[in-house]
């Protein structure tokens, strides 16, 4: 956390399938989804979901960082 703002969030896929996380910058904010080895993603909504693999590593950064 960031002056009591979640900076990002990350997350190990334990068995692959969707992942669907809780927005924690809200709903209008457009969130960027990294995945090692892939192009990163740009998810909207109350709920942000994406298809992963076992291992898989993801990073959600809200779209107004400048690591986005």
């Amino acid at each position: 956390m960031t002056d009591g703002q979640v900076a990002y969030v990350r997350i190990v896929s334990g068995r692959g399938g969707p992942c669907r996380l809780a927005n924690p910058w809200g709903a209008r904010q457009a969130v960027t989804v990294r995945i090692a080895g892939a192009k990163p993603v740009v998810l909207h909504g109350a709920v942000l979901s994406v298809a992963t693999h076992a291992g898989e590593r993801l990073t959600y950064i809200p779209r107004t960082t400048s690591a986005a």
